[in-house]
């Protein structure tokens, strides 16, 4: 594809083919990761640590712009959400 700097119908293309690409890119991701994580628990506890890896990674979601909201105000506390987030 011949990209034109000047060309705004040539951005707008060139702008939603990666942003399509890279949605993809995401949704392949994650399903992978998805799976993967199933196969890493035991048969017999595979319903409840996938429900309960669920709720962790929604609590996370939810939390972090709070948590980048309050590490912005106060420079300290990067140091600490480093410290804490590996464990």
């Amino acid at each position: 594809m011949y990209y034109d700097p000047g060309d705004e119908e040539s951005k707008n293309w060139a702008f939603v083919g990666l942003n399509q690409v890279g949605k993809v890119g995401v949704t392949i991701g994650f399903a992978i990761i998805y799976f993967w994580c199933a196969e890493i628990f035991p048969t017999v506890m595979r319903n409840s640590l996938m429900g309960a890896s669920s709720v962790v990674a929604r609590i996370g979601s939810i939390s972090a712009p709070y948590i980048s909201d309050i590490v912005s105000h106060r420079y300290f506390l990067k140091l600490v959400r480093h410290a804490i987030m590996p464990a």
